[in-house]
């Protein structure tokens, strides 16, 4: 009886084994599947190390990898290649960013056309004309206060601050100059390119991918802002948060 049993087990994973590996003999010889190995190279994208120099750093880019096996089941459905079907593997960059709380990250990868705009605001009329303005714009921006405004149903983001306080999400610096109260809180440090006057104009000559571009408006000026973000979209940029600017 127990030789019968043991046989039977036996018997049981042979067949399991032989099935999954005509199966995956199908599978693998299977005209889609080869499609989707030799199309591997035109859609896989390696990763982009971070650079870091000195106190400075710009975020990496993360890769991807076509998940061969995930792309083969969505796309038999159809039993045929359609690369909106395509799965795909996170890579990250063997050189990050991500904890190096002691550097200044001076920009996004400029690999990627995405600014982020931060807008100093410590006057609530302001406050409220230039959110109006964003929401016109469909656009959201990040907010430099000292003051402890209530961020929900408007259209700023992120909070930064010149120096650590517990409610914010980034130290903004104007200078390679990195805030110890920051970094040993765990916050990222950016490093800001301030616009204070002739906006627009300004916004021309320094505007790049990966920028933070951080601006003062008053009240007989704020709709400058409106002005920039048009320029802005028109010439291909995306205005992004400043984790949206940052990720790799």
């Amino acid at each position: 009886m127990k030789k019968k049993i043991i046989l039977t087990i036996i018997l049981f994973i042979f067949s399991y084994y032989y099935t999954y590996k005509c199966i995956s003999f199908l599978k693998q010889n299977d005209y889609l599947m080869q499609e989707i190995i030799n199309k591997q190279g035109l859609y896989n994208k390696e990763p982009v190390n971070a650079v870091i120099t000195n106190n400075t750093m710009i975020p990496g880019v993360n890769g991807r990898k076509i998940n061969i096996d995930e792309s083969y089941s969505k796309m038999k459905k159809l039993n045929k290649f359609n690369d909106s079907l395509l799965s795909y593997d996170e890579i990250m960059p063997i050189i990050s960013f991500k904890d190096n709380y002691d550097k200044i990250i001076i920009s996004g990868n400029k690999k990627k056309n995405n600014i982020s705009i931060i807008l100093n605001i410590n006057e609530d009329e302001l406050f409220y004309s230039l959110n109006k303005v964003l929401i016109i714009n469909n656009t959201y921006a990040s907010i430099l206060t000292t003051k402890n405004y209530d961020l929900k149903n408007t259209n700023y983001i992120n909070i930064v601050n010149t120096n650590y306080s517990h409610n914010i999400d980034y130290c903004l610096t104007y200078e390679l100059q990195i805030k110890n109260n920051c970094m040993i809180n765990k916050k990222y440090t950016i490093l800001g390119r301030n616009i204070h006057n002739y906006h627009f104009t300004n916004t021309k000559e320094i505007i790049d991918n990966g920028s933070i571009l951080v601006y003062s408006f008053n009240k007989s000026n704020y709709q400058d802002l409106n002005i920039i973000i048009k320029y802005i979209k028109n010439n291909n940029y995306n205005i992004v948060s400043i984790d949206e600017l940052i990720k790799e």
